[in-house]
């Protein structure tokens, strides 16, 4: 789990590509996790992996699992964490 001075260094080091920064997979996931132990819709959910992708129309390369129908109000409260570091954070590229 990443503590915010961790992150805040993690971030403040990292490499850039083009208005994003770029993180390891298991630093944004460990972010996601942390949004998702907050909210009491998501409880027993964890996200395990990131899917890169090529870079959609808005320069974003990753995104993450689908999350279970059953478990939509936990999608819905977390979809803003996902946005906000899909504006912030590319992945390393895998292609």
């Amino acid at each position: 789990m990443i503590d915010a001075q961790l992150d805040f260094v993690c971030h403040d080091h990292a490499p850039h590509d083009g208005d994003r920064k770029v993180r390891p997979k298991h630093e944004i996931l460990d972010l996601l996790n942390q949004a998702i132990r907050q909210c009491r819709e998501c409880d027993g959910v964890r996200l395990e992996w990131l899917l890169w992708r090529e870079r959609d129309e808005a320069g974003c390369n990753w995104k993450p699992p689908a999350i279970s129908p059953d478990r939509n109000r936990c999608a819905d409260r977390i979809l803003p964490v996902v946005q906000e570091l899909q504006r912030t954070y590319n992945i390393p590229d895998e292609a």
